[in-house]
């Protein structure tokens, strides 16, 4: 795409300097389709938003792992990105974000099943957010392992306006395969 884009005329629109129109469209994919019926490369979304995507060719043994590779093995383990977050915060009040990795999968619309993925493998785990600020970190790392569920990453948001505020975690390979996983909450003027 790049090299379309050096070669391109610079009267030319985006467009046309790579082709879109000769493209053929990947299909878009609700998160919870039948992985068995989903097609070879597809983009996937969960209420509308675009939180990865799915391609046969790129396969999860190119994961990145780190380390010396004592304590890790081919095996591939299936694991849900679970959250916790409440449903309604006060404004002004500070709140913890709660993002591990399980074996179970995880009930209640609080969890995304991930690819098989390579034990000792290292998932970078993102939090994007609007409504609220967060106070410290934004970013973390969660190990595959063999392990029922990791011990949490804690993200501390607070809750700065009011409405209904939309979280993204996303959870991330080689900085280019990712999933998302959106939460909503909704913030108001009461204490609970």
């Amino acid at each position: 795409m790049l090299q379309q884009l050096a070669d391109a005329d610079l009267e030319q629109t985006l467009q046309d300097a790579l082709k879109l129109n000769e493209a053929t469209a990947t299909p878009v994919c609700d998160a919870y389709y039948n992985a068995e019926q989903a097609p070879d490369s597809c983009i996937v979304t969960e209420e509308g938003w675009v939180i990865g995507f799915y391609d046969v060719s790129v396969p999860p043994s190119q994961t990145q792992k780190r380390g010396d590779g004592d304590d890790t093995s081919d095996e591939m383990l299936s694991r849900t990105l679970k959250t916790v977050f409440p449903e309604q915060v006060a404004l002004n009040e500070t709140v913890l974000l709660l993002v591990s990795l399980s074996a179970e999968e995880v009930s209640g619309g609080q969890g995304l099943s991930l690819p098989m993925l390579e034990k000792g493998t290292f998932v970078d785990i993102v939090v994007q957010n609007d409504y609220f600020t967060i106070q410290g970190r934004s970013e973390g790392q969660l190990e595959i392992t063999d392990e029922d569920e990791t011990l949490p990453l804690q993200f501390k948001l607070k809750a700065t306006e009011l409405g209904k505020g939309r979280i993204r975690v996303l959870a991330c390979l080689q900085q280019a395969t990712s999933w998302g996983r959106n939460i909503t909450s909704h913030c108001d003027t009461t204490n609970h």
